[in-house]
């Protein structure tokens, strides 16, 4: 008793299709492009995050530094010595400007992405030009 089911297909005719294939790839392309545009975005965001985070330690470097200037260098009076507390902290050698050339570093699994994206960009777009 075993129940086999029969498969059926349907078949449709469609006016031009051609053109419904060419929409359907262009469409593809359209999507592939906007996910490149995503990674590109999320790279971006991530740059700048990490750029932001350096300049906040620089920043509290400084206003360490500062404080530091203050106590050492001006005269207070009893009252400015309760107002500001000095955290020991390692003391930076001498503070050189940070200067740094960017490069793009691009990671393992980003390389492997971008190019896939290209290829099938590229042959999607071949398919739209066959047609």
């Amino acid at each position: 008793m075993t129940s086999k089911k029969k498969t059926e297909s349907v078949h449709v005719r469609l006016d031009s299709p051609i053109a419904k294939r060419r929409m359907i790839l262009q469409t593809t392309i359209d999507s592939v492009a906007l996910l490149k545009r995503y990674e590109n975005i999320k790279r971006i965001k991530e740059e700048k995050e990490k750029g932001h985070e350096e300049f906040k330690k620089v920043l509290r470097s400084i206003n360490f530094l500062v404080k530091q200037i203050k106590m050492q260098d001006l005269p207070l009076d009893s009252d400015d010595l309760k107002k500001y507390k000095v955290k020991t902290k390692k003391e930076p050698s001498l503070v050189q400007p940070i200067v740094k050339k960017i490069k793009k570093v691009v990671g393992k699994q980003k390389e492997e992405k971008k190019p896939m994206l290209d290829r099938q960009l590229d042959e999607l777009q071949r398919k739209l030009q066959s047609l």
